[in-house]
């Protein structure tokens, strides 16, 4: 019984945490995965530990496909992330001159600019 409890614990985190790491879901790539290997581990329980009456059995077949749908959730979350962060990386910033140079936006702020290969503080005083 605490197996199903805990299937729809990991799911309840698993599809609340997709709206809450929408401005982080770089960062929290490695969570997901977490999430999902977490769901394999309460799979492989109730497949270990079948339960004998016919109650708990379809109770145990829905916790199974809760987490089944959890892990490909999670999965696809961590592909997409992951896709979208390589894209991101992959921003050029035009130098003005005609040359691109690659450059994270996390290196510098919203109040600096590129500027060939310096990056120039325009922050007043």
């Amino acid at each position: 019984m605490w197996c199903i409890l805990a299937a729809l614990i990991l799911a309840a985190l698993s599809f609340l945490s997709f709206p809450a790491f929408v401005h982080t879901y770089c960062e929290n790539r490695p969570i997901m995965l977490i999430l999902a290997a977490m769901g394999a581990g309460t799979s492989y329980l109730l497949v270990r530990f079948w339960p004998l009456t016919p109650l708990r059995r379809v109770g145990a077949m829905l916790a199974i496909l809760l987490c089944l749908l959890e892990i490909t959730f999670n999965v696809w979350f961590f592909a997409w992330a992951s896709h979208a962060c390589a894209a991101q990386e992959r921003m050029r910033y035009d130098c003005g001159d005609g040359r691109f140079w690659r450059i994270p936006s996390s290196h510098f702020s919203s109040r600096q600019r590129v500027d060939g290969e310096r990056v120039l503080d325009e922050t007043p005083g």
